[in-house]
């Protein structure tokens, strides 16, 4: 009843005022204009006022700036600390126009001069009542998200099991949202990590994010499968869609991108599930890059019948499986860089304890995981750099291509000695070039294939260049000796003298090439 009743009370306006015929022609007015005026002629009484009333009990205010004691612009600063979702409007005389503007940059609403009349006084009330019911609507709201990303934390801490087999680096750009990753410890040898991604930033995407990470982990610790997770949690938005109403099709927006990662050390296997998060990565204890043998099925969400069969590969030894949220490959695009290097570079300011300035352009939460897939602390930690496949007739873009390498190798190597970038971008062009020309005979069906990683204890750049073509035999050696032979394959010459150690494969269609720095 009390609740009712005090939403049809007229708003209250307190009117701050030490000349009483002011306060007196003030408080006609806003009676008149059907609010409820409370009434104070000091600053001093209008602070006392409020503490009796209590928080929320004032809709506006209005005071007058030139008062003995306290002026209206200390009682306006006074007020912003109190209770900032407060409109308040200050009563100036026109030749105070350097006043005006300091109550301005102090937070009111608004301002009056003298003499005032009844039409601008009603009209910047309104105003001021408005004002304050939004700035409270938005508080309360605040507070929701702030409640809501603060159980959103507590689910998502991980055991700490869980810091043997994956570092996690989140960024979020909201205080609520949908991205999260959880651990579950199955057996000593066998852990599964899920990683999700729920459409939307509002609060009903971190109550859906909430309700699948409760469901989830409920459901495994009690021994049930990773598919009737997915396919129990698709049926949940499915049934949510059609209750609001949304149409079917792709562009649901109740839906969500997980991907599962079940790694089990005894028997050296992999299994995934990915539905709508970007390809995973695998990088090997040799810095072999692959993508990680997954399909990635449409989100939960979107279809009836989802696919929940699992893909099933060997874990590369020693090695680690990189799986990121889209965020992070909106902000690569952006910066024009590789995902792979922003990973990288992203684990690397972590673990440094550093920022990394460029977060500050990130328009989505990013969140990427790096799961160890061995017990042993001892294996190399090799760190992506890039990821990229060429088509043969692409020998156009080169340029272009050098820079985006170049962008890379510095997001992810930030202490790479510029002239051993060059020495590393010089080679990265030829041995790609001479994939695409010779290795794919410059055809447009044909590939060539690159990948850079990084040892950063033993401060080694791999990169790692094949093609689809047959090979030819070339020996170094013979080249070397040769004047002709030399002239024809310089290019190859160059490879040899500037990396520390090359290695090749199928007739040299595969090339290893380590740098030192």
């Amino acid at each position: 009843m009390s609740t009712v009743a005090s939403k049809t009370l007229p708003s209250a306006v307190l009117m701050v005022d030490d000349e009483s015929v002011a306060r007196t022609l003030l408080e006609y007015y806003l009676t008149k204009n059907g609010h409820r005026p409370v009434v104070a002629d000091s600053a001093a009484a209008a602070r006392r006022l409020i503490a009796e009333l209590g928080p929320g009990s004032i809709d506006c205010v209005v005071t007058d700036y030139n008062m003995p004691g306290e002026s209206g612009l200390e009682l306006l600063l006074w007020l912003k600390q109190t209770d900032p979702t407060l409109a308040v409007i200050m009563i100036t005389a026109t030749t105070e126009r350097e006043t005006v503007a300091a109550t301005l940059r102090g937070g009111a609403s608004d301002f009056l001069d003298k003499p005032i009349s009844e039409a601008k006084l009603a009209s910047a009330v309104t105003s001021g009542i408005a004002a304050t019911a939004q700035s409270r609507r938005l508080a309360e709201s605040d507070q929701a998200v702030r409640q809501v990303s603060e159980t959103q934390s507590q689910m998502f801490g991980l055991s700490p099991e869980s810091a043997a087999h994956i570092r996690v680096c989140f960024h979020p750009c909201h205080a609520a949202g949908g991205d999260f990753v959880n651990y579950f410890q199955l057996t000593p040898e066998r852990f599964h990590v899920l990683t999700a991604d729920v459409s939307g930033h509002d609060m009903h995407a971190a109550f859906v994010s909430a309700f699948f990470q409760g469901l989830a982990r409920g459901m495994i610790e009690a021994g049930q499968p990773v598919t009737d997770v997915l396919e129990r949690f698709n049926r949940f938005l499915i049934e949510e869609s059609r209750v609001k109403g949304h149409s079917a099709g792709p562009t649901r927006l109740d839906s969500l991108c997980a991907c599962v990662v079940s790694v089990d050390l005894a028997h050296r296997s992999i299994s995934l599930w990915n539905h709508g998060m970007p390809r995973t990565r695998e990088i090997s204890s040799t810095g072999r890059i692959s993508p990680s043998p997954s399909r990635v099925e449409a989100p939960l969400g979107w279809f009836d019948e989802i696919n929940s069969e699992m893909v099933q590969g060997d874990t590369p030894e020693g090695g680690y499986v990189f799986v990121w949220t889209d965020g992070l490959e909106d902000l690569a695009t952006d910066l024009q860089v590789s995902p792979c290097s922003l990973a990288t570079g992203l684990l690397r300011a972590q673990l440094n304890g550093k920022e990394f300035p460029q977060l500050a352009r990130a328009k989505d939460d990013i969140l990427s995981v790096r799961i160890h897939l061995s017990g042993r602390s001892t294996d190399a930690a090799w760190f992506p750099v890039l990821y990229e496949s060429y088509h043969g007739n692409q020998t156009a873009g080169i340029d272009e291509f050098s820079a985006h390498w170049e962008r890379s190798l510095k997001m992810a190597l930030p202490e790479l000695p510029d002239a051993r970038l060059f020495d590393v971008l010089l080679t990265l062009r030829e041995t790609v070039l001479n994939g695409m020309k010779h290795g794919c005979g410059g055809l447009p069906d044909k590939r060539c294939h690159l990948t850079v990683s990084a040892d950063i204890d033993e401060r080694i750049v791999r990169v790692m260049v094949s093609d689809e073509g047959p090979g030819h035999n070339y020996d170094w050696i013979a080249h070397q000796q040769s004047d002709t032979l030399v002239d024809l394959h310089r290019g190859l010459a160059l490879i040899h003298r500037i990396a520390t150690h090359v290695a090749s494969a199928r007739r040299g269609a595969e090339l290893t090439l380590d740098f030192s720095y």
